[in-house]
């Protein structure tokens, strides 16, 4: 679930994901530049949303490199407060190797 909604992200240009608790949903954004897009709106019991929070919850806190859209992906979660329910901010940063291997494949 967590890579699907990563993916559908970068997909939309943005540098961040998301994910909010708003009247029994959790609503799903992609960030960049200031702008957030709803990308997903799933039931907050659902098994989707458990699974969601799941994945989101075990990712460390100095962050984990996953493969995206073919490349790889520093991402890291941050959790917050909202209103008594959690809010997870998605960083997502191209690592190096991928950065690398890209001016490469260019040239």
């Amino acid at each position: 679930m967590l890579i699907a909604l990563l993916e559908r992200s970068i997909q939309a240009g943005a540098s961040e994901m998301e994910v909010e608790y708003q009247d029994g949903w959790e609503e799903v954004y992609a960030v960049g530049a200031g702008i957030g897009v709803g990308i997903a709106r799933l039931h907050a019991n659902s098994a989707e949303a458990r699974t969601l929070r799941e994945e989101l919850y075990a990712i460390p806190k100095k962050g984990q490199i996953i493969q995206i859209c073919g490349c790889e992906y520093m991402v890291r979660v941050r959790v917050h407060q909202s209103c008594g329910e959690d809010m997870f901010r998605v960083t997502l940063k191209k690592s190096q190797g991928s950065i690398r291997a890209d001016v490469g494949h260019r040239r």
